[in-house]
């Protein structure tokens, strides 16, 4: 027995309500993916030298080549869920600054001491927080396993290579 919801299960008045509350939170999770979406193009844009040294990394390697894959999987399985993923609505959560501001320091560290992956490893992390910024963090935590998806983006085999080992 499935226990998806069914406007025929419940008397007319409740079943309007259900598919208007559910209509606005698909509304609320419109505007958010708006923000989402327009502050990744913007961090992008003032991270552009470190995005695009991996980028270029996985244009010339055969070895990182897979992440040409990672955003289109990524855009699939969040299509694919999304009717599961939209039951918690968003809410914004200003703590989620804190982790924003710990990863920028992170990115500095890694410019100061000239560090690509460190550099790339924050990047992909402030992407993190900006979706735990605007979703919230009961949000978030169902969005955990595919944003964790954007950090095989992140070319580090060779760092991680020796200690694997």
């Amino acid at each position: 027995m499935s226990t998806a919801f069914r406007p025929d299960s419940l008397p007319p008045a409740a079943a309007r309500g259900r598919l208007r509350a559910q209509g606005l939170a698909d509304r609320r999770w419109g505007n958010t993916s708006l923000w989402i979406l327009a502050a990744f193009a913007l961090t992008l844009l003032a991270h552009r030298r470190t995005a695009l040294e991996a980028v270029d990394l996985w244009h010339r390697s055969y070895t990182y080549a897979y992440a040409w894959l990672v955003l289109p999987t990524l855009v699939f399985l969040l299509w694919h869920n999304r009717a599961r993923l939209t039951t918690t609505p968003p809410a914004h959560s200003l703590s989620a600054l804190v982790p924003a501001v710990l990863f920028a320091g992170l990115w500095v560290i890694g410019d100061l001491a000239n560090i690509a992956v460190v550099r790339q490893f924050a990047l992909v992390s402030a992407l993190g927080a900006i979706i735990l910024a605007a979703a919230g963090w009961r949000a978030f935590g169902r969005l955990a396993p595919y944003v964790a998806l954007l950090f095989f983006c992140v070319p580090a085999g060779d760092v991680l290579l020796e200690p694997l080992k």
